[in-house]
């Protein structure tokens, strides 16, 4: 997911300063984004399916458990590379203060996620407090951005992408 989002992320971020100036910018960006959750949902499909199989082949027997958690952590790399996307508008209006903040607001939710979770779930904690410290940075970053620039989301289109991968 992570090689999808940097394949993404470095045209990306050369292309959105473009788009974002010129008439029916916003459209694009919302089809950007429908495309990009699109080819994210795709891939963690991918890496679920095939966890198992390439788990048992590359790591002992008593790493199969590992498995379970893949659908957990691909949603929260997902997020991950959403709240990126966003976090791409702050550049192009020059609120780059925003990111920072946006940030260490994020590592301070990962931070309590860790401390809370990891003692009392293990593996299972450092799985969900990764996904709630991205789904937080992924909706304080599209909330954000959308005071410098109203992406008008495809909801319809994203919840056909987004809900058959959940």
């Amino acid at each position: 997911i992570t090689l999808v989002q940097y394949a993404f992320q470095g045209y990306w971020n050369a292309q959105a300063f473009q788009i974002a100036i010129r008439p029916g910018g916003e459209r694009v960006l919302a089809r950007v984004l429908t495309y990009l959750v699109c080819a994210l949902c795709g891939a963690g499909l991918v890496v679920t399916c095939f966890a198992r199989p390439v788990i048992a082949l590359l790591a002992p027997p008593s790493y199969s458990a590992a498995a379970a958690l893949v659908p957990l952590v691909c949603a929260a790399y997902i997020l991950f590379a959403v709240s990126a996307y966003f976090q791409t508008i702050f550049f192009v209006k020059k609120r780059t203060g925003s990111d920072a903040v946006l940030n260490g607001m994020g590592a301070v939710v990962a931070l309590a996620g860790y401390a809370l979770l990891i003692p009392r779930y293990g593996l299972w904690g450092a799985a969900a407090a990764t996904f709630l410290a991205f789904a937080f940075n992924t909706a304080v970053a599209a909330i954000w951005s959308r005071r410098f620039i109203a992406v008008p989301f495809e909801l319809g289109r994203l919840a056909t992408v987004t809900l058959p991968a959940v």
